[in-house]
């Protein structure tokens, strides 16, 4: 009896023995597996920490380019703003000086027309000798020649009026220009000397073109017929 008590001791000490190797072994696989699950665990933890790092570099890239794309279209707004001040200034100095310029234009034109329609000033001034005579400019007559007369008599003479003008439109100046001559004309209203250009008052000195001017004007001109017996002295001024 006391040897079948030690047996099944024996037989439950080899089986404690093989269940507590088996449970070794099993607690050294789970310890293995734990070790790798922590390897992989913290391998994965490694790479997402990466990928965070190199995610949050990218962000902070893209929010200095969107910073710096922020300031540059700012500076850009604010360019265009003051461009947009400065166009509408220069637009508007622009139209006034356009203005200015069709003004002056407008003015230039009718003056244009007024000489190109007519180069012989009008007006007159009167002689201061015997003989009565009138200029078709501001310039002063000359002396007569001819007997003297009464203030009533010589009131009675006509005026010289240029009823046959020359045609200057062939004679090409490149400066407009007045030329003002002093001219004897006949009672038959003929130009009957050589006209002397008076260079005070004229506004060239081109002797060449005066020349053409002053045989022109003999060769045309017809005054109207006078009363006066003697040739009259009188001023006549030409625009060109």
């Amino acid at each position: 009896m006391r040897a079948l008590f030690i047996f099944t001791l024996f037989v439950c000490g080899c089986s404690f023995a093989q269940s507590k190797k088996e449970l070794r072994l099993q607690l050294e696989k789970a310890n293995q597996k734990t070790d790798s699950l922590n390897r992989a665990l913290a391998e994965t933890k490694n790479n997402f920490q990466k990928k965070s790092d190199s995610l949050q570099v990218v962000i902070d890239e893209t929010q200095k380019r969107l910073n710096a794309q922020y300031q540059f279209s700012k500076t850009q707004e604010e360019s265009i703003t003051k461009c947009t001040s400065r166009n509408a200034s220069l637009r508007s100095e622009n139209e006034q000086l356009k203005e200015s310029l069709r003004q002056t234009q407008n003015k230039s034109t009718t003056k244009t027309k007024k000489e190109a329609t007519d180069p012989f000033s009008s007006g007159g001034g009167k002689g201061n000798g015997n003989t009565y005579g009138i200029g078709n400019d501001n310039g002063e007559g000359g002396s007569g020649t001819g007997p003297g007369s009464s203030l009533k008599k010589r009131e009675s003479i006509k005026s010289r009026v240029l009823i046959v003008k020359p045609d200057f439109s062939e004679i090409k100046v490149q400066t407009s220009c007045k030329i003002v001559f002093t001219i004897y004309i006949s009672p038959e209203g003929k130009i009957v000397s050589q006209p002397i250009c008076n260079k005070t008052l004229s506004t060239t000195k081109d002797e060449a073109l005066i020349k053409k001017v002053a045989d022109k004007l003999m060769l045309d001109a017809q005054y109207n017929k006078s009363d006066a017996s003697v040739n009259e002295k009188i001023s006549i001024s030409i625009m060109l």
